[in-house]
């Protein structure tokens, strides 16, 4: 007879299959139907098993569905499935999830009674929920909005705390933080809170200005009651930085005047004390730096400084010649010029004594020495050419260059340097004026100075390259060329590549041309061959006159150097000397130097003639020769070889022969040289 389903027989054995391959689920099932018929520890311990087990099935199920329910914002829903997984899997974060659902359903209605709040005007209310949402969630978002119903219910002090804790605001919050700073009286840090914002709108802009009325107010009372100064400077200083005073002239003046203001008073105590460096460092902050009364303060406190550190020396030059030639001492002189004429030049002695005596190098003193004089010359100029403009106080007309670049004040000089062309003695002296005050002006003046690699280092380091301007143009191609010397001077082989503008230059300006060819023409260095090769590239860019002559002289010196050396011969030399005066054919130089090669040559070729006793040659080349000195030299060898044969002891008739033929070449050369007497006289005597 079969057994009964749901016999225990038959359960246990269905329950202990399902056990052993791991379904636990069903397995459970199976050991609770057998339980209910036969409760033995057996069947209790293996039930405990699969509860264990699918406990954690189960809970798993149920975090599944908690957070679907989640994700479709079912906060109650969720919270209840996380119950669920709870108390099947007692795992800590789930405890965690529970509180923060639990706390956000809290929260939800919390927001909901905060807003309600607001909208019956009950700020304080809403204040305390949204910081209580704070607290609770740990946001700050609820805080900011707590700060911002403070400000709504006017309670500034207790919002400005709160907003001063935080470390982000959004645009609303900086608004209304910035709100109850104005409204207590912080106009300054109002401005600042809503300088973070980006907004357009013409309200806000219009309250902005507002506001920065009210602080400008307020700094000028705080300086005129002898407030604290750096404070003032300090917030002075914000305000300028900011967005709201842009386009404002006014109030941008203004807050410059009260800044520097400030900054003379703090430097005022420290000028008592001869804290000079201190001193330095606050007019360096100065906005109004060109006034006449700080170019004065920057001049002498420099010229103090100036005493032990070299470094302050060029910046005391600066002002102190623009302090000098400024309308304001004109003016407090009087209208003496010869008067004034002296107290400038009894100032400028004393800045060159400054200079003179300064701790520096010799190199540094010669070079801030020379930049002196250049600044001196460039100020007379100036003075010339100003004329009524010195008595505008928007620009310094009569200023150094550095003093005018450090202001962007450079082009209305340079306007004027054109304008009054006519004034300047010659092209290089105009350009060179204007090249001082030029966009490589620094460049310019480290070649005057005389440091080329200076010069071209820092011109390189420029974009001044698409400048076409005259003043630019001169003083790049003159850089190039002085560094191109400098090169070739240090044995670079590529010294060509820098002369590429050359013929610009000396089209320009031709007495830097002329200059150079002079200087070529009284050469007397090292490196004659290279110069010969840049000369020859130079006459082939432009072969002019002071070219050529210089060119044709190298051409002379390196042949002869040559020859000199045994690496030609005198043809070849010759040779290279024709070619020199093809450039050149006024060239004395290379004319001489033809001559003694021919003679020379001629020299040769008469000791050969006569060493061979080829006397009709010997008398042919005497005769014909143009050069005196090879006639004498023909009677000279005529004297020795009658010495020779006195000496010989040849028979007398032998002896008669060969002073015959000695006194009938002479007599073909010249028949009234003393020495046809003394050969006659020789054989007459022989003859006897």
């Amino acid at each position: 007879m079969a057994k009964k389903r749901n016999s225990i027989d038959v359960i246990l054995k269905r329950a202990e299959k399902l056990f052993e391959t791991g379904n636990y689920l069903l397995a459970e099932k199976e050991f609770k139907k057998a339980k209910h018929k036969d409760n033995s520890p057996e069947i209790e311990e293996k039930l405990a098993i699969c509860l264990k087990h699918t406990h954690g099935l189960k809970g798993e199920e149920w975090v599944k569905k908690g957070q679907k329910a989640e994700s479709r914002n079912d906060l109650s829903g969720a919270l209840s499935c996380f119950k669920e997984a709870e108390a099947l899997l007692h795992e800590a974060w789930l405890t965690d999830k529970i509180r923060d659902l639990e706390q956000s359903l809290l929260g939800g209605e919390m927001v909901a009674r905060a807003e309600t709040a607001v909208r019956n005007k009950d700020y304080q209310a809403a204040a305390d929920l949204y910081a209580t949402l704070g607290q609770i969630h740990k946001k700050e978002i609820y805080l900011s909005d707590s700060a911002v119903c403070l400000v709504k219910g006017n309670m500034f002090d207790q919002a400005i705390e709160l907003f001063t804790s935080l470390k982000s605001l959004d645009d609303a919050a900086h608004y209304h933080f910035g709100y109850a700073l104005a409204k207590q009286g912080r106009y300054t840090d109002a401005l600042g809170q809503w300088e973070m914002i980006d907004s357009g709108d013409a309200a806000f802009i219009a309250q902005q200005h507002q506001v920065l009325d009210l602080a400008v107010k307020q700094l000028n009372a705080s300086m005129n009651a002898g407030s604290d100064i750096n404070g003032i400077l300090a917030d002075a200083g914000r305000l300028l930085d900011g967005k709201s005073v842009h386009g404002n002239d006014r109030l941008v003046k203004g807050l410059g005047v009260l800044s520097d203001y400030c900054r003379l008073s703090l430097a005022k105590p420290l000028w008592e004390t001869g804290d000079y460096g201190a001193v330095a460092t606050l007019l360096e902050s100065m906005i109004f730096k060109q006034d006449p009364a700080i170019i004065v303060l920057s001049a002498l406190t420099y010229y103090h400084l100036a005493e032990t550190q070299a470094e302050y020396t060029r910046p005391m030059a600066d002002y102190w010649l623009t302090a000098v030639y400024s309308s304001d001492l004109a003016k407090a002189v009087g209208d003496d010029p010869g008067k004034l004429d002296k107290v400038r030049q009894r100032l400028i002695r004393m800045a060159e004594n400054r200079i003179n005596t300064m701790a520096g190098s010799d190199d540094l003193n010669r070079a801030v020495a020379t930049h002196f004089d250049m600044d001196k010359s460039l100020m007379a100029d100036l003075l010339a050419i100003s004329g009524d403009l010195q008595e505008s106080h928007s620009v310094p007309w009569i200023s150094t260059p550095c003093f005018l670049k450090r202001y962007g004040l450079s082009d209305a000089v340079l306007a004027m340097i054109r304008e009054n062309r006519d004034y300047f003695r010659d092209e290089e002296h105009y350009l060179s004026t204007g090249a001082c005050y030029s966009r490589i002006g620094e460049s310019f003046y480290a070649l005057k100075t005389g440091s080329a690699k200076e010069a071209f280092n820092r011109l390189e380091s420029m974009d001044a390259a698409d400048s076409t301007d005259e003043f630019t143009n001169y003083a790049r191609r003159l850089i190039r060329f002085e560094y191109g010397k400098f090169v070739l001077e240090n044995g670079e082989k590529n010294f060509l590549d820098y002369f590429d503008s050359a013929a610009g230059l000396f089209e320009t300006v031709p007495g830097v041309e002329k200059k150079f060819s002079q200087e070529m023409m009284q050469y007397d260095g090292r490196h004659l061959f290279e110069y010969e090769s840049l000369l020859g590239f130079l006459y082939k860019l432009r072969p002019s006159a002071s070219i050529s002559e210089a060119y044709s002289f190298f051409m002379g010196q390196v042949a002869l150097e040559k020859f000199n050396r045994g690496k030609i011969n005198n043809k070849q030399c010759l040779v290279a000397l024709e070619k020199a005066l093809d450039v050149d054919p006024g060239n004395e130089y290379v004319i001489h130097l033809k001559e003694q090669i021919a003679i020379v040559l001629e020299m040769d070729a008469l000791y050969s003639a006569m060493n061979k006793r080829k006397m009709g040659k010997a008398v042919a080349l005497a005769t014909k020769s143009p050069f005196p000195e090879l006639r004498d030299k023909f009677f000279e060898f005529i004297e020795q070889m009658m010495e020779q044969i006195e000496e010989s002891g040849l028979e007398k008739h032998y002896h008669i022969a060969e002073l015959n033929d000695l006194r009938n070449s002479c007599m073909a050369v010249d028949p009234l040289h003393p020495i046809t007497d003394t050969l006659e006289m020789k054989i007459h005597l022989l003859g006897d």
